[in-house]
């Protein structure tokens, strides 16, 4: 059982995605050099059996954010597709938990809480601490890191395992600034420790 008095931080990754990297439909940038830091911190987190959370866009073929729909976005992480899988090399430690978002047709589903069980998850395993990172800076983690700070979590944004989209410039740095203005910490993956 987790000591109530101490902070108990869980490592939640959005959507790194074969369709959001290099080669896919709707790519951050330079998703090839997150891969591997990502890998080494999910690593030293399951090893120190630190709670993971990965989370992946799982949308239906005719979700309403896709331009065949009238939306703004191609195609992207269709269910059980080639590009909804999780990135080619991202480690997938045992006893993840898996977060399946967007996917009901009429909903954005940009954040990890929408409608999903991933609140009732986190208050289950006593979760106060969210480090959060993944793509893209300026849509799935900003509304991540929104609704946790409004659902009461402490929220580190690690920078360096981040990666924007940037459909128009200076998106990233908007979202950085306003994650901040709502409390979110700024960190990186080699000052960041997890607390259990």
């Amino acid at each position: 059982m987790a000591d109530s008095t101490r902070p108990l931080t869980a490592l939640v990754v959005i959507d790194v995605q074969r369709d959001f990297c290099e080669g896919g439909v709707l790519p951050a940038r330079s998703t090839t050099t997150l891969i591997g830091p990502l890998n080494a911190v999910i690593g030293s987190c399951a090893a120190a059996n630190v709670p993971i959370v990965l989370t992946r866009d799982w949308h239906p073929p005719d979700h309403s954010s896709f331009q065949s729909e009238g939306g703004r976005w191609p195609a992207h992480c269709v269910q059980s597709t080639p590009g909804a899988e999780f990135a080619s090399g991202l480690k997938v430690a045992a006893g993840v938990t898996i977060i399946d978002k967007g996917v009901d047709r009429g909903a954005p589903g940009y954040s990890a809480f929408e409608a999903t069980d991933l609140a009732r998850r986190l208050a289950d395993s006593g979760v106060t601490d969210l480090a959060v990172c993944g793509i893209a800076t300026e849509y799935c983690v900003l509304e991540t890191a929104k609704d946790a700070r409004r659902l009461g979590f402490r929220v580190i944004l690690l920078e360096d395992l981040t990666r924007p989209i940037d459909a128009s410039p200076g998106d990233a740095e908007r979202a950085v600034r306003e994650m901040q203005a709502l409390g979110v910490d700024r960190s990186s993956s080699a000052r960041w420790r997890p607390s259990r």
